[in-house]
């Protein structure tokens, strides 16, 4: 392989937020990476990974990229 042939991985990893319906239950979320696959529980996780995604929706659907 020549140098500097190899792509860089993505900086970003798919994700699946998961919300449940009993308010007793914690939100999570399951996050897919090269090095193994995460579930985050905590609050400041859940919330960080919310608003990624309320950003990506936000900036497709301003691009005319939504699906009809």
């Amino acid at each position: 392989m020549e140098a500097g042939s190899w792509r860089r991985p993505r900086a970003f990893n798919s994700f699946v937020t998961l919300e449940f319906p009993k308010l007793t239950d914690p939100h999570a979320v399951y996050v897919e990476t090269m090095a193994g696959d995460l579930y985050l529980e905590e609050r400041t996780d859940t919330t960080d990974y919310t608003i990624a995604f309320e950003r990506s929706r936000a900036t497709a659907l301003s691009s005319g990229l939504q699906r009809e």
